[in-house]
C-alpha cells in the first residue's frame, strides 16, 4: 500500500490490489432513504459501455468443434489495464469527515481500505485484465451543513463535481478521452445526519460520472463492496439488471450486489465492458464447449435478424469460496440469455432474461438448479428451444449436452434466422412519402423550432420528417397508433439521421411526452435504426420522432423515416408477489 499527501497535508492512501473481503448488493443509500430509482442504460449531463482473442472454434454443419467456443479473455499473466479512478471525501464548510466516530467511515484510512476490496474484487470481474488504481483527494463545499444547504440533489453534485476539476487533471482520469472523468465516488461528511439532497447511486454532473455515499450509509456500514462496484459499473455504462422482469438476480452483480462475497458479472457486462468477444454461432454446429465463466472468458452468442435480439450462453458454475460464491441458488450448467437491447428489466420482454431449461420461471425470481441446462438435467425440457420474442417462432436448440474436464459440450441447432412472424402495427404515413400527413408538431419551445417535409429518405425513400432546433429544445412530430392491446409490448423502430445533434436525450424515437426513448443519438451520421421497448397503456399511443427530452433539450437537425411498431410476445405473467428477489430500499439513480 503506498501513501501519497494531499494539498491539506494528510496522509491519505493509494488503494489498489490488496486482501480480499466479501461483500456485495445493489447499492444506493447514500445515507438512508429518500431513494430514486435507477432509469438504466447510459448517462447523459445532469444524469456511459465501452474484444480479447479468441480461443478454439466453431465447427459448422456437421464439423467438430476443437478447444471449445467462445472469446477468451484475460488470464496468460498479461499485464491488466490501468483504470484510475477517484474517490473523494467531501466535507462540508463547518464540518469534517473525521468528527464522526460512529458506525461507519472515520478517516480517510477506513476508505482507502474499501478501496482496496473494490480493486482486489474488479480484478476478478475482469479476470485480471484490469486494475482499477483509487485516488483519494478531499473537497470542502462552499456552505455549512443543513438540509437546506443545497435545494437538490443536482445541484449538491454540479458543485462537488466542479470542486473535483478544480483538483485534479481531467485527462488523468479520463480513459475513454471522451472529456468526461470516468469514475469518482463521493463520500460525504455527515455525522449522523441525513440531508435530503444527499440521494444515492451514479449520474454525471459537470463532466464527472460520480455515485454517492455518505459516511455512515448502510452500504458503507455494511462493507458492501458489490455496492459499491455495482455503481462503478454504471459509471462505465452497465445498466440494472434487476426490475419487475427480471430474472438474473445472483448471476450478475448489475442484479445481485449485496451477496457476501460480491458476485460476478455475466456475459453481458463483460461483452459491453469489452473484455470479451463471444463466437457468433449463426448455423448448426456441433460440439461447442464451454468452460467455468467465473475462470474463463468464454461464450457463445446466437444472433438473430434485428441486431438488438440474440442470445448469450455461458456455462456457469459456482465456486465454492471466495467471489461469487454466494449465490442464492445452486448453479452448474450452461446459462442461456436472452437479450433484446432495445428494453430494460422494467418492460415485459426485458434486456435480459435467463432462459430456463426447465421451461417455467417468473420475473423477479431467484434461478433454481434446474434453470441451468446440464447433462442429465431431469426438468430440462427436450427439446430445449429458444423463440424470438417477434412472433414466438424458434431460434435453435441446444442438444447432446456432455460433461467434459472442466467444461460442458454441446450442439447448437440453428432453426431460423429469427425473423419471427409478427405483424407490425399499421402506421398511417409511415415513410413521409405524401407529406406529412398524418403527423403532428409540438415543442417545449415551438417559438425556436423548425418542422419541415425533408426531400431525403432511408432505405430507398425519398423523404423524411425533418425538426431544426438552434436552441436547446424538446420537439417532436408525432402520430397516434390505433388497435393496440392494452398492457402488451411494442418495439418501436425509426431511422433517425443528424446533423450536429447536441446536449440532452438528443435525436431519438419516443412515446410522446414521456421518458420512454430510444437510446440518443448525438453529432453528425446518417440514417440509423433507432428502436426503444414501449408497453400500451390503452388501444392507443402517440408515438414521435424527437429531438431532446425531458429535462433534457437538445439542438441540432434531425430526420426521421421508415416507422415502424411491432408487437413483442409476452415472455412472463403479472410480476410475481412470493419468493422475489428483495430489493427494497436499494435503488440506483441514472439520470437520462
Amino acid at each position: 500500500m503506498s501513501t501519497l499527501s494531499l494539498p491539506f497535508g494528510t496522509p491519505l492512501f493509494a488503494a489498489s490490489i490488496v486482501a480480499m473481503m466479501p461483500y456485495s448488493w445493489c447499492h444506493h443509500e447514500p445515507h438512508q432513504p429518500p431513494h430514486v430509482p435507477c432509469g438504466g442504460g447510459g448517462m447523459g449531463e445532469g444524469g456511459e459501455a465501452k474484444g480479447g482473442t479468441n480461443e478454439g472454434g466453431a465447427a459448422g454443419q456437421g464439423g467438430q468443434a476443437e478447444g471449445g467456443t467462445g472469446g477468451e479473455g484475460g488470464g496468460g499473466g498479461q499485464v491488466p489495464t490501468v483504470r484510475p479512478a477517484l474517490a473523494v471525501i467531501v466535507d462540508y464548510a463547518d464540518a469534517a469527515f473525521e468528527e464522526w466516530n460512529g458506525l461507519g467511515m472515520n478517516d480517510a484510512e477506513d476508505l482507502a481500505i474499501q478501496l482496496e476490496q473494490m480493486s482486489e474484487h474488479w480484478m476478478f470481474l475482469s479476470h485480471g485484465l484490469e486494475d482499477m488504481q483509487w485516488q483519494i483527494i478531499r473537497v470542502t463545499l462552499s456552505q455549512p451543513m443543513s438540509d437546506s444547504a443545497y435545494p437538490d440533489f443536482a445541484a449538491f453534485r454540479d458543485e462537488v463535481a466542479l470542486l473535483i476539476r478544480a483538483q485534479v487533471d481531467e485527462a488523468d482520469y479520463d480513459f475513454d478521452g471522451d472529456g468526461v472523468i470516468d469514475t469518482a465516488w463521493a463520500v460525504v461528511t455527515t455525522l449522523g445526519q441525513t440531508p435530503p439532497y444527499l440521494l444515492g447511486g451514479t449520474s454525471q454532473h459537470q463532466g464527472v460520472n460520480m455515485f454517492v455515499d455518505g459516511q455512515d450509509s448502510g452500504s458503507i456500514i455494511a462493507g458492501a463492496t458489490g455496492n459499491f462496484n455495482h455503481e462503478v459499473g454504471h459509471t462505465r455504462g452497465l445498466p440494472d439488471m434487476y426490475g419487475d422482469y427480471g430474472n438474473l438476480s445472483d448471476l450478475t452483480l448489475m442484479a445481485g450486489s449485496w451477496p457476501l462475497p460480491p458476485n460476478d458479472f455475466a456475459a453481458f457486462e463483460r461483452v459491453k465492458l469489452g473484455w470479451m468477444t463471444p463466437i457468433s454461432v449463426d448455423e448448426t454446429t456441433i460440439g461447442v464447449e464451454l468452460f467455468d465463466a467465473n475462470l474463463h472468458f468464454k461464450a457463445i452468442r446466437v444472433p438473430t435478424v434485428r441486431p438488438e435480439e440474440y442470445f448469450l450462453v455461458e456455462y456457469r458454475n459456482r465456486p465454492e469460496t471466495g467471489f461469487g460464491s454466494a449465490m442464492a441458488f445452486d448453479a452448474n450448467g450452461l446459462a442461456v440469455y436472452h437479450i433484446l437491447e432495445t428494453s430494460n428489466q422494467g418492460n415485459d420482454p426485458p434486456l435480459a432474461k435467463l432462459e430456463p431449461a426447465d421451461g417455467t420461471t417468473q420475473p423477479n425470481l431467484v434461478p433454481e438448479a434446474d434453470d441451468f441446462a446440464f447433462p442429465g438435467n431431469p426438468a430440462m425440457t427436450s427439446p430445449f428451444i429458444m423463440r424470438t420474442y417477434f412472433g414466438g417462432d424458434p431460434v435453435f436448440r441446444i442438444e447432446n449436452l456432455q460433461w467434459t474436464a472442466g467444461g460442458i459440450r454441446f450442439d447448437v441447432v440453428v432453426l431460423s434466422a429469427g425473423e419471427g412472424s409478427a405483424v407490425p402495427v399499421p402506421i398511417a404515413n409511415a415513410t413521409f412519402e405524401t407529406g406529412t400527413t398524418d403527423w403532428s408538431i409540438n415543442a417545449y419551445l415551438p417559438g425556436n423550432a423548425s418542422f419541415d417535409w425533408a426531400s431525403i429518405g432511408a432505405n430507398g425513400s425519398d423523404h423524411s420528417a425533418s425538426i431544426t432546433a438552434d436552441v436547446s429544445n424538446d420537439a417532436e412530430w408525432f402520430t397516434s397508433v390505433n388497435g393496440l392491446t392494452a398492457g402488451a409490448s411494442y418495439q418501436l423502430c425509426g431511422f433517425v439521421r443528424g446533423q450536429n445533434v447536441a446536449e440532452g436525450a438528443g435525436a431519438t424515437m419516443s412515446i410522446t411526452q414521456s421518458f420512454t426513448q430510444s437510446a440518443g443519438l448525438h453529432g453528425t451520421f446518417d440514417f440509423t435504426r433507432a428502436c426503444v421497448v414501449a408497453t400500451a397503456s390503452a388501444t392507443t399511443m402517440n408515438i414521435s420522432c424527437r429531438l431532446g427530452g425531458f429535462a433534457a433539450t437538445s439542438v441540432g437537425q434531425m430526420w426521421c423515416d421508415d416507422v415502424s411498431l411491432t408487437p413483442l410476445e409476452s415472455v412472463f405473467s403479472a410480476p410475481s408477489a412470493q419468493g422475489t428477489i428483495d430489493q427494497e430500499g436499494v435503488e440506483d439513480m441514472v439520470i437520462p
